[in-house]
């Protein structure tokens, strides 16, 4: 029996842990104070068909998008194919710089436009999109090959690709103190590549709010992101969370207010616990005359009802940076000191002998009196004359 009731006891830890963490770890949030990422690299090896080109002569045009700008290119590859018999003619124009006028193009051949030609042509290596238009005499085939080796993300296409949300591994306590204070988070960071072509090896640097304690992962890796596609990746550490930053008091009549000021390193909204334990020494004696029964809680001056006895429990509430923001009133009406009830006869007894006059024990000043009584008895029971032993004999009648 006694077995069994430990088993049952540590289920039970088990599941009141569980119950502290659950709702915490269900909840993702997007206003917080999280991780940011604004760099990192990636691998491209992408061919792009462009155009099937009728031979209109017409120009047709269209662009292609770089999660890295031109220079972190390890190569960029133009190529226009003449399926035909015949020799034709074409321009090919990038960023508004033309970048080839072959005046010719063989039968059954190729013509390739680099990055190497771009950049002699005065184009700017610079820029992360290829803006393009292409002509021809006759039917051709064009396309762009793009490779990239570890190169450097824009920084504008993470931000405006990636979504951050948080979310609490245990809920969030208020703390005595800011040393003392913390709590777990979870962050996740959802990569979308709408690039139109797959990438590889996307790394993405994290940086920890100011306020954080530990660090979580220095970078997360996707090893594939396909084109269309969003991948998501998580990094869990510790933030500083809110603590109490003044405690005052004031007393006016038999009114006692104590003005508990909070302070935090981001805003918090309807998350955040406190057990206020009125023993512990950061409240000091401010609670000493506490009557619960007409105990008022106040935040920010609006009258907080939803309380647990006790240790003064509160739950799900907001807070904000300035403790100026997160003023707590707890108002009490101090009752009046009771009347001393009039002592039994034994008790005054006893305070007689335990108490002194001018310094002397009233205990030694009675065994004295009680001496000197004795003394008295004694001396008196002597002072009387001893009375006479002699019997008188009585006559028999004769």
């Amino acid at each position: 029996m006694k077995r069994i009731a430990i088993v049952i006891g540590f289920l039970l830890v088990i599941f009141a842990l569980a119950m502290n963490s659950g709702e915490a770890a269900t909840v993702w949030h997007t206003y917080r104070t999280d991780v940011t990422t604004t760099s990192g690299s990636t691998d491209i090896d992408a061919q792009i068909n462009l155009s099937y080109y009728t031979g209109t002569g017409a120009n047709v045009s269209g662009s292609v998008y770089m999660p890295v700008d031109i220079e972190n290119l390890t190569y960029m590859n133009f190529t226009v194919a003449n399926p035909g018999a015949v020799v034709l003619y074409h321009n090919l124009t990038i960023n508004s710089v033309l970048t080839n006028n072959t005046g010719s193009l063989a039968a059954s051949a190729t013509n390739i436009t680099n990055k190497y030609n771009y950049t002699v042509a005065g184009g700017d290596d610079q820029t992360y999109w290829l803006n393009w238009t292409y002509n021809c005499s006759g039917t051709t085939y064009l396309n762009v090959t793009l490779f990239a080796s570890d190169a450097t993300l824009i920084s504008t296409w993470i931000v405006g690709n990636t979504t951050i949300k948080e979310k609490d591994v245990y809920d969030i306590e208020v703390g005595e103190t800011l040393a003392s204070s913390y709590w777990t988070v979870n962050n996740s960071i959802a990569l979308t590549n709408n690039i139109g072509y797959n990438l590889s090896d996307v790394r993405l640097n994290i940086t920890y709010p100011s306020h954080k304690v530990t660090n979580g992962s220095a970078n997360w890796t996707f090893t594939t992101l396909a084109n269309g596609s969003t991948n998501t990746g998580y990094t869990q550490y510790q933030k500083y969370a809110p603590y109490v930053y003044s405690v005052d008091e004031d007393l006016d009549g038999n009114e006692h207010t104590v003005t508990i000021r909070l302070k935090s390193s981001e805003v918090l909204t309807n998350c955040v616990d406190w057990t206020v334990i009125t023993s512990h020494d950061v409240y000091e004696d401010y609670f000493d005359t506490l009557d619960e029964s007409t105990l008022v809680v106040k935040l920010n001056g609006a009258e907080i009802e939803d309380w647990e006895s006790g240790s003064i429990i509160l739950e799900d509430f907001t807070v904000r940076t300035s403790p100026a923001s997160n003023k707590w009133d707890f108002i009490w009406t101090v009752s009046a000191a009771p009347s001393a009830a009039a002592e039994s006869i034994p008790d005054q007894i006893f305070d007689l002998i335990s108490d002194n006059t001018y310094g002397i024990p009233n205990i030694l000043i009675i065994g004295v009196i009680i001496a000197i009584i004795l003394i008295g008895i004694v001396a008196i029971s002597y002072s009387k004359p001893a009375k006479s032993s002699r019997k008188t004999k009585s006559k028999k009648k004769k």
